[in-house]
């Protein structure tokens, strides 16, 4: 066995060895995300993957979101296509900026795509999860440069609707998508 995979496990075994004997300490328990916005603090990385997951699992539940989609090779992509038939635009508002932003860790990714197979009506938006009000208003001009439209700011979430053809045609995300957003942030 290598040296560093025996002293490995010579560690675990002597943690996991502590752990006996009866004592009626608390257990640790699994970290909670440290800092949120609601407390006007930025979120940590873990914060931010917590926000994004309570996001994904909302939108799911609700059909009137249509598909969730994730951000890979420069389109929107979604796992659900293919299971259910679900047809979809994998366009995205902002490749560029989108590409730069998830990369960096700045912010989180989800597609919020119509499927034009099965669910007609549903919206099509990119929305984008930040750590901080002022970074999602700040970096919102990225977006908005590059898709050549307003993004719509809620708080951490930046949603860019996929096809307007004109400002004043803009359809207000739904308040299915604000539900989500407002329980994410919880």
């Amino acid at each position: 066995m290598h040296p560093a995979t025996t002293a490995l496990l010579i560690a675990v075994l002597a943690l996991a060895g502590a752990g006996c004997g009866g004592s009626d300490a608390p257990k640790p328990t699994a970290p909670t995300p440290a800092s949120t916005s609601s407390a006007g603090g930025r979120l940590s990385d873990d914060a931010l993957l917590a926000v994004h997951d309570e996001f994904v699992t909302c939108v799911q539940q609700a059909d009137s979101l249509g598909l969730a989609a994730h951000f890979s090779g420069g389109r929107a992509v979604s796992d659900s296509e293919g299971a259910g038939g679900g047809e979809y635009d994998d366009r995205v508002s902002a490749p560029k900026a989108i590409a730069r932003l998830t990369k960096r860790g700045e912010a989180q990714y989800v597609g919020l795509r119509a499927d034009t197979r099965n669910r007609s009506g549903t919206s099509d938006f990119d929305v984008l999860i930040f750590r901080s009000e002022e970074d999602a208003a700040a970096r919102g001009t990225l977006l908005e440069n590059e898709a050549g439209i307003r993004p719509d700011l809620n708080k951490l979430f930046v949603n860019v609707e996929l096809h307007r053809t004109k400002p004043e045609s803009s359809r207000m995300p739904s308040q299915a998508l604000a539900d989500c957003e407002a329980r994410a942030r919880l």
